[in-house]
């Protein structure tokens, strides 16, 4: 059974603007009939959220320590979101450290002379490729 958006925020220790912030952009879902289940948008908010921004959780004074074990104080998974069949925010973030990581090493290859420029190097074969044209049809 679903919980209300205000109710879901209270558990999770966030305001409901953020609840609801996270419903538009897609990292959480309703239920059918407009509630939230806690544990499905628990697993789909840890899967969408960057772990270096993760708040630990506010403590209620109804929270006992053993509901305060949850995923929040556990390991980071980067397990795929079943529901929405998207990438993970850990995947996501990987996939862009190794385009910084390939754009930089380009950039050091291009400081040390070792890659040509396509533009340069097409020009210079097309004039070649013109004088040993008219060299023949002289």
């Amino acid at each position: 059974m679903g919980v209300s958006v205000s109710e879901y925020a209270r558990r999770h220790g966030v305001s409901h603007v953020a609840v609801l912030k996270a419903i538009k952009a897609g990292r959480i879902s309703r239920e059918p009939d407009g509630t939230i289940e806690p544990e499905t948008a628990d697993a789909q908010w840890d899967a969408g959220t960057d772990p270096a921004k993760r708040r630990p959780p506010k403590r209620t004074t109804a929270d006992t320590p053993s509901e305060d074990t949850g995923a929040a104080s556990g390991p980071v998974t980067a397990e795929p979101v079943a529901q929405t069949g998207g990438a993970t925010f850990t995947q996501a973030r990987t996939a862009h450290e190794i385009a910084k990581a390939r754009r930089a090493r380009i950039q050091v290859q291009r400081l040390k002379e070792e890659v040509v420029d396509r533009a340069r190097a097409t020009a210079v074969v097309f004039r070649l490729a013109r004088e040993q044209r008219d060299a023949w049809v002289n």
